[in-house]
This record gives structure tokens, sequence and C-alpha cells, in this order.
């Protein structure tokens, strides 16, 4: 009876754990778990898209991440990554915002508010909103609207 509820005991506790990716398969797409003392076996991660579509976007090592197992077995686990930490806080804090920071600094962005999609890469960005298209490298400006073809701030004939 004893053995019967704590393997119980261990299966309630296991079927919803948080813990910290520690080591990342990308060949096979699997991840180990750190929770608490406890290192979990390779185990996949959950994605956007995985039949007919596919995305692809690894966790990382540190990133925090919810182990979900079915019936409390560890062994079938799957991973939810994707819980914003005091060292990874979340990138942006608007409900209208759409923002992927990448480990180099580039951002990839979408303000709904706005109507405005902006990606930097360095010190490169391109800007598209309702009204123009902007490429900035350098200190250098292309502007493409109703009006034409701007370069930093003068207007270029294509005729």
């Amino acid at each position: 009876m004893q053995f019967e509820l704590t393997d119980i005991a261990r299966r309630l506790a296991n079927i919803i754990r948080v813990g910290v990716i520690s080591e990342v398969d990308f060949a096979a797409a699997r991840v180990r778990v750190t929770s608490g003392s406890l290192l979990t076996a390779p185990l996949p991660w959950l994605t956007d898209r995985a039949g007919s579509d596919r995305s692809w976007w690894a966790p990382s090592v540190g990133e925090q991440v919810l182990v979900l197992s079915p019936s409390g077995e560890l062994a079938q686990g799957v991973v939810l990554p994707g819980i914003y930490q005091t060292s990874k806080p979340a990138p942006a804090a608007s409900g209208d915002m759409h923002r992927t920071v990448y480990q180099d600094g580039s951002v990839v962005e979408y303000d709904n508010g706005a109507h405005q999609l902006r990606a930097t890469v360095g010190l490169s960005s391109i800007t598209m909103n309702q009204s123009a298209i902007t490429l900035a490298s350098n200190g250098s400006t292309l502007v493409l609207d109703s009006s034409g073809v701007a370069i930093n701030g003068t207007q270029v004939s294509l005729n």
C-alpha cells in the first residue's frame, strides 16, 4: 500500500514540472531539462507547426520551460519552451507588438497599432509601413514612398 501511495505522489509531482534546459540535441530535436535535482531523459519540445507545414526554432540552454508528462511519466514528457525569467525578460510590453530579439542583438518586429514592420541587423535596418519603405545603413538612408525615391534626404529622379 505504501508503494502505491508513493508512486501516485511521484506521478502527480511529475505531471507538470518547471525546469531549465540543460542540453540540446539539434539533430534529434530533443532537450534534457533540469528540474530541482532531476535531469530528464532527452525529450521532444513543442513547436508551432509539425505537419505538412513545419517550423524550427530550437530552445536554448538556460531557457526556462515546462515539462508536461502524461500520467506523470517523465519518459513520455514533452517540453513547452518559453517562460520569461528575470535574467531573460519579455522583449516588449505592448499588446500590439510582435518582437523577436536574437542572441546577436538583431530584432524583427511588427507593431500592429502602428502598422509597421521593422528588421534591424547591426547598423542596418528596414522599416515598412503604409506610406513608405525606409532602408538605413551606416548613416545613409533610402526612402521609397508615393513621392518617389529619396537618398539621404535628396529626391532622386528615376527618369
